[in-house]
């Protein structure tokens, strides 16, 4: 035995170095896209990121950082975190297959060369697929905090499989206490790790309870409510306990700040020590290994004290300023995120929801006491329109709620709840996923259910065909893609065949296991209950439902040895059976998904966050919104301190409060922004909504004057509501703001070269009957700031976000600059918005921008990067348009030739990318370079051909998504026929329309 666990335990750690050393060559080099960039921004200068925050993890991270030699290596280290914590999760998968493996080989005799083949094939077969899983390995080369969550619920499920060795010895309970501490840990990194407890709970009860299934059961429900007393009782609920002594001794006794919170940690302190004594001195065990489990969870948890130190530093990055009990409890609650729906009863999405203020008080700290500010609100949902377990409950979604039932009218009953829980929530959000990583994977082009875009495929075309449609002319969306992987369902066939080995042979432990597989998985669906239409998948939230199918994939080739056995036992089946499974599974993983996976050559994320700064006049103030548009400047300015000067503004905080107060103070090289309201004008619920209530005046108001009017607290500023409330209006739409064209000119806003074409006045009319507080606190930043600073808005925004200012915007390259401009005429149209300065645009373009080695073709091409390639090779099209206008014909087919070369077209199907090449080839046409025009017309009308060709052989799997694409290609192919016509190119024209006259005919359109 003594052989068998060193060899294990070197196995082991084979594996760890394996998955290491594909993770290492894999790992994005900087920093990527989505939270990446606001991570290692919070790890570097150890900030305050998004809630419910994640301290254990940034302290980990950050002192990876200090290994790094300079800014620029900081993300690397950090990236690396993660490869290290994956690859130390397939070294405890390994450990805990080949313990279960052990254990259904029912031997406690020296194992032979057979069982330690079988034993040892498994755990390799089963870690090394989890791998290289789709899923996971996406996590794994990233900074992000899904690599050292699934670290602590691999080494918490092995623990509780160590204390299942040692239950009957004494000092065992150590284990529990060690599985405590974990959890406590994990609270820091990711609440994900809980979700374990009812697995643990069930390996407990069958090793030292085991009276029957009645008990079972009641072992499964206390499992469960210890994992809501954690989520629910421990993290907010001792915060909030903690809120109540902290008011009574601050407001009630006249204390200092923090003496109720002291009193309080003291007091519980107190409290375990007497339990603790009273349990030992009585012989108490169970009371007393409960209270030390309760105290090592509290010791984990403590790790969360940093959040209110680096709160109270002020860091550049604050999210919610939790530097007091308070904003603490609403920084744990993710208060800034919004009530979550109801999980029980609720709404529909035809329900008429209204808010009503609760009896919550919302205090901040003031100067000698908490103060309140208002009013919690709280969602009211008239009797009649509630619904049991409700699924279908966002308003935003109905459109799309009635698109996926199939409901165009009416109100939705229970069925029409549990039919989009099945199809879309288990079987979209879920299923889809699963299939992704054990039967393989269509595109990485995100869908909501369409048959060409993001689905499962496994590569046995008969099956593919009759889920997809007609799978023997793939088009290049699909089989040029890299994340086309077919895995032939050999690890999800392998995985069933360990499933059931395992049901079989030891039903306790299968019951662990599917456990772990459950909550992780389909649990998590119930709880989260996503909304559709996600800005990107999220497969990662079930990364631990799929550790535990991995296990069973191990546990598979247990079933394969066996099978083979039934004529043959020797070492050669034994050998025969694990080399069968890591060729079929493993091996066959790797290659499939190594190409969708590598970023080893990518720095485009740090490539788009310098090109946006780098658009910028020093001193300038931008306007963004989006994690991807945000967290990667934070990571410029905060890291490697690029472009500190500039100030960002992000409009989804800023109508926060806490985020409004924190731009009124200076930034790294960034001088504050300037407000004509205080920050009690805006603090918490202050103008949230200002409705327009118009008062019918003609001329435009001065945009000063409006902001002095809706923050006036006078009550002659304001409008009387039904409820008997005050509140400030909005009196007319039609805005003006007068500027100093001397002022302008000399501050750089507008070049000396077009002084005369400076408005003395910018006119313009609100879009919407409303103000949102982040629109109202944007016109007071422009008002208050425009003369002395530049500012950009980033051309992903919304037209919501531009406040109605469009037509004074000038395009500078992926950003727009607000300028006080007349338009002249000769670009008008051009830009999608306002009008374009071509040398600066063409400065911005040629000599600033780069776009790393996208164009190499080995570069993995991230899906976020491929839906945006079109607007940004936009910013190429708009100024050949406005250099050709000018006459520089040289110039305008000199910019088409650099984006053609550093902006490939994405590979994304019939759309916008397909649009932005016709816009292309007409240039080039118009530049008389016929021969690249007529290369791009030729590509494109090949790509949509083929395109159309598949659309056509799965037209009946979703008959309204095809006609729609349809229509879309069709639509090109007679654009590109007609601007190659008109340009004399009568053959390749004649050609096109012959196409197009087939598909028309082929898919029965009338012409």
């Amino acid at each position: 035995m003594t052989n068998y666990a060193k060899l294990n335990n070197v196995l082991g750690w084979l594996a760890f170095m394996i998955a290491a050393i594909v993770y290492s060559l894999t790992m994005e080099r900087t920093v990527s896209y989505w939270d990446c960039g606001e991570f290692v921004a919070s790890v570097y200068k150890l900030q305050v990121c998004h809630q419910p925050g994640a301290p254990l993890y940034l302290i980990i991270s950050k002192i990876l950082s200090l290994l790094s030699g300079d800014s620029t290596q900081v993300a690397w280290w950090i990236n690396l975190g993660s490869v290290l914590a994956s690859a130390a999760t397939i070294m405890f998968l390994f450990w805990t297959i080949t313990h279960l493996a052990k254990k259904l080989l029912k031997t406690d005799q020296q194992l032979g060369t057979i069982q330690l083949i079988t034993i040892f094939g498994a755990g390799f077969t089963g870690a090394l697929a989890y791998a290289f899983s789709d899923t996971f390995w996406f996590s794994a080369v990233e900074a992000e905090v899904y690599a050292l969550s699934s670290l602590f619920t691999a080494i918490t499920f092995w623990a509780i499989l160590k204390w299942e060795n040692e239950a009957d010895q004494p000092r065992a309970n150590r284990w529990l206490l060690f599985i405590a501490y974990l959890i406590g840990l994990s609270i820091g990194v990711h609440l994900l790790n809980l979700l374990a407890i009812p697995a643990v709970g069930m390996v407990y009860y069958f090793k030292k309870i085991n009276k029957g299934w009645k008990g079972a059961l009641l072992t499964f429900v206390i499992s469960c409510l210890i994992l809501v007393f954690i989520q629910y009782g421990v993290i907010p609920g001792t915060v909030s306990l903690a809120a109540k002594f902290e008011l009574l001794f601050v407001n009630g006794i006249a204390l200092s700040f923090g003496s109720g919170v002291t009193f309080f940690i003291i007091l519980l302190a107190v409290s375990f020590a007497w339990i603790l004594h009273y349990s030992f001195k009585k012989q108490k065990v169970w009371l007393n290994t409960a209270t030390l489990c309760l105290c090592f969870i509290y010791i984990g948890y403590a790790s969360y004290a940093l959040i209110i130190i680096r709160a109270k530093a002020d860091t550049s990055l604050n999210n919610t300023s939790p530097d007091n009990i308070f904003s603490f409890l609403d920084y744990l609650n993710r208060e800034q995120f919004g009530a979550g729906d109801e999980l029980v009863v609720g709404p529909t999405f035809t329900s008429k929801i209204y808010y009503t203020k609760s009896d919550q008080n919302i205090y901040v700290k003031g100067d000698s006491k908490y103060e309140v500010v208002g009013k919690k609100y709280e969602k009211k949902i008239p009797d009649g329109q509630k619904m049991l377990f409700p699924r279908i409950a966002n308003q935003k979604y109905e459109s799309f709620y009635r698109s996926w039932l199939n409901k165009p009218s009416g109100n939705p009953n229970f069925g029409d709840n549990i039919n989009y829980f099945t199809t879309y929530q288990l079987g979209h959000l879920y299923w889809r996923y699963f299939m992704w990583n054990f039967a393989g994977r269509q595109n990485n082009i995100q869908g909501e259910g369409e048959p060409n875009k993001g689905n499962w495929v496994s590569g046995v075309k008969p099956i593919d065909a009759i889920a997809l449609g007609d799978q023997s002319q793939l088009p290049p969306s699909i089989a040029n893609n890299e994340a086309y992987n077919r895995l032939y369902f050999l690890p999800l066939l392998l995985g069933i065949a360990g499933l059931i080995y395992q049901l079989k042979k030891n039903n306790k432990d299968f019951i662990a296991t599917a456990l772990l597989f459950l909550f992780t998985g389909i649990a998590i669906i119930i709880y989260l209950n996503q909304t559709p239409q996600q800005v990107r998948d999220r497969d990662y939230a079930y990364a631990a439902s799929f550790y535990a199918f991995a296990i069973w994939i191990g546990l598979g080739v247990l079933f394969i040895k066996d099978f083979l056995s039934k004529r043959w036992n020797n070492v050669a089946i034994a050998s025969l059976s694990s080399a069968i499974c890591m060729v079929a599974v493993p091996i066959l993983m790797l290659n499939q998904e190594w190409d969708d996976h590598d970023r080893s050559q990518r720095t485009l994320v740090r490539d788009i966050a310098k090109n946006t700064l780098d658009s910028c006049a020093p001193n300038a103030i931008l306007f963004v919104a989006g994690d991807n548009e945000t967290f990667p400047l934070w990571y410029m300015q905060e890291v490697e301190n690029y472009r500190p000067d500039i100030r960002i503004v992000n409009l989804q905080l800023i109508g926060m409060g806490w985020y409004g107060k924190q731009l009124l103070k200076p930034v790294n090289k960034a001088a504050e922004v300037k407000l004509s309201y205080t920050y009690k004008q805006f603090a918490n619920s202050n103008r949230d909504y200002t409705p327009l209530f118009d008062q019918h005046i003609k001329d435009p108001v001065e945009l000063q004057e409006l902001l002095d009017f809706i923050g006036s607290d006078d009550e002659r500023a304001k409008a009387q509501l039904d409820s008997g409330d005050f509140i400030n209006y909005l009196p007319t739409k039609q805005l003006k703001l007068t500027v100093n064209k001397q002022k302008m000119v000399n501050n750089g806003t507008v070049p000396k070269a077009d002084e005369n074409k400076v408005v003395n006045e910018m006119v313009w009319q609100l879009p919407q009957d409303m103000l949102l507080k982040n629109q109202l606190l944007t016109l007071n930043i422009i008002a208050n700031n425009i003369e002395n600073r530049p500012i950009y808005f980033h051309q992903f925004l919304g037209e919501e976000d531009f406040c109605g200012l469009d037509n004074y915007f000038r395009k500078d390259g992926i950003v727009y600059r607000l300028v006080p401009i007349k338009d002249d005429g000769i670009n008008h149209g051009i830009a999608e918005k306002g009008s374009v300065n071509t040398s600066i645009l063409y400065s911005n373009l040629m000599n600033k921008y780069t776009w790393g080695t996208i164009n190499n073709g080995k570069t993995y091409i991230d899906p976020t990067f491929a839906r945006n390639v079109s607007w940004y090779r936009d910013s190429y099209n708009v100024l050949a348009k406005a250099l050709l206008n000018e006459g520089k014909v040289k110039e305008c087919e000199k910019i088409l030739d650099r984006m053609e070369h550093d902006l490939p077209v994405s590979n994304t199907g019939i759309g916008l990318s397909q649009f932005t090449r016709l816009d292309t080839s007409t240039l080039y046409y118009n530049c008389k370079a016929l021969k690249k025009a007529n290369a791009i017309v030729q590509d494109t009308s090949e790509y949509i051909t083929k395109e159309l060709n598949y659309l056509y052989a799965i037209r009946g799997k979703d008959s309204k998504f095809v006609a729609n694409e349809v229509q879309t290609g069709l639509y090109i192919l007679q654009l590109l026929a007609e601007e190659s016509r008109k340009h004399g190119q009568t053959a390749l024209s004649n050609k096109i329309e012959t196409r197009l006259g087939e598909f028309v005919q082929k898919f029965g359109l009338n012409g």
